[in-house]
C-alpha cells in the first residue's frame, strides 16, 4: 500500500500546502481536508502544481452536477442490496444520533466529489501532452463554464477524525480487523470519523462486512467507479499532468499514480457505504439528494 506512507496533517501544513488546503476547503465547499489531498501533499510540490490544474474545474456547475449524479447513483445501488439498522442497535441518545447523522452528510456530500477528484488527477497523470499541428491557428479564448460560489456552507459540521493509536483496547482490535480484512496501510477518513461513536462503528462493519464479499457490492461499485469515468469524460476542461512533468519536479511519477489509483478503488467503496448507512433513516430520493446544493457564483 503506497497511498498514506506519509501525511501532512492540517495542523503541520505551511507555506503553500497550508495555502493549498484553505483553497480545497473554499472551493470544495467542505469543511476538513480528507485523505487524498494529506497524502498527496507527502510528495513534496506536486499537490500545488496538480491543484493548479484541477481548480478550474472544480469550481465548475458541471464538476458540482457529476458529482451529483454519483451520489443519486449510489442510493440507488444501496437501496438494492440492503437496509442496516446500527444506529438503532447501538442506541444512541437524541443529541449523539444528530451528530452521527450530521457526520455522515459531511461525507455524503464530499466523497463524491472526493471520487471525481482522484479519478480527475488519475486521468491526468495518465494524459498525454498535445502538440500543436504545424500551422495550426492559436485557440481563441474560452468563456469560463457557469460556477459555484465558494465556501463552506454554515451547517455542516467539521471533519473531526478518530487517532488510530486510541487507548481503548476493543476500539484497537476493530481498527486492526478493518486494516486487515479491507488491506489498508491506514483507516480511511470515514471509518476514523465513524469511530467516535465506537458501538456504531463496531454494529456498522457487522453488518457491512458480509456485504463486502458478495457479487453485487463489488458489482455496485464497479457501476459507480464507471459512472464516475462517464462524468470526467464528459466534463469541459480536461487536465494534463503527465510523467515528464513529475520528473521536472523531482517526484515519483509511480508511485504516485499507483497511490492516486488505490484511492480512487477506495473512494467508490465509501461512497457505497455511506449510502447504506444512511438508508437507515433516508429514503432512497432523500439519500440522492445532495446534503447541501450548491448555490451558482454571482456573475459581475
Amino acid at each position: 500500500m503506497i497511498f498514506g506512507l506519509r501525511q501532512v496533517e492540517e495542523r503541520e501544513a505551511d507555506g503553500e500546502i497550508r495555502r493549498v488546503y484553505h483553497e480545497i476547503r473554499q472551493v470544495l465547499r467542505i469543511n476538513g481536508v480528507f485523505e487524498c489531498f494529506r497524502s498527496w501533499a507527502g510528495f513534496g510540490s506536486f499537490l500545488p502544481e496538480l491543484w493548479e490544474e484541477l481548480r478550474p474545474l472544480l469550481e465548475t456547475r458541471h464538476f458540482e452536477d457529476a458529482a451529483d449524479a454519483l451520489r443519486r447513483e449510489s442510493a440507488r445501488q444501496a437501496g438494492v442490496i440492503a437496509h442496516l439498522s446500527a444506529a438503532q442497535e447501538a442506541r444512541l441518545g437524541e443529541g449523539e444520533l444528530f451528530r452521527l447523522r450530521a457526520t455522515l452528510d459531511l461525507h455524503q456530500y464530499a466523497l463524491p466529489k472526493l471520487l471525481l477528484v482522484v479519478t480527475l488527477a488519475r486521468r491526468a497523470l495518465l494524459a498525454k501532452p498535445e502538440e500543436p499541428l504545424p500551422g495550426q491557428p492559436a485557440l481563441l479564448p474560452v468563456p469560463p463554464p457557469p460556477g459555484i460560489r465558494r465556501g463552506i456552507p454554515s451547517t455542516m459540521p467539521p471533519l473531526e477524525l478518530q487517532e488510530e493509536k486510541v487507548a481503548d483496547r476493543e476500539l484497537r482490535r476493530l481498527f486492526r480487523e478493518l486494516r486487515r480484512s479491507q488491506e489498508l496501510k491506514r483507516l480511511p477518513d470515514l471509518y476514523r470519523a465513524l469511530a467516535l461513536w465506537p458501538a456504531y462503528l463496531r454494529g456498522f462493519w457487522r453488518q457491512l462486512e458480509p456485504l463486502v464479499g458478495q457479487e453485487r457490492y463489488g458489482s455496485a461499485v464497479g457501476s459507480l467507479r464507471a459512472l464516475c469515468e462517464e462524468g470526467a469524460s464528459g466534463l469541459p476542461l480536461h487536465p494534463a499532468f503527465p510523467e515528464a512533468r513529475m520528473e521536472r519536479i523531482g517526484q515519483d511519477y509511480e508511485a504516485v499514480l499507483a497511490a492516486t489509483e488505490e484511492r480512487e478503488r477506495e473512494f467508490a467503496s465509501l461512497l457505497l457505504n455511506v449510502a447504506l448507512a444512511q438508508g437507515e433513516w433516508k429514503s432512497e430520493s432523500q439519500l440522492g439528494e445532495s446534503p447541501y446544493p450548491a448555490p451558482a457564483r454571482a456573475v459581475s
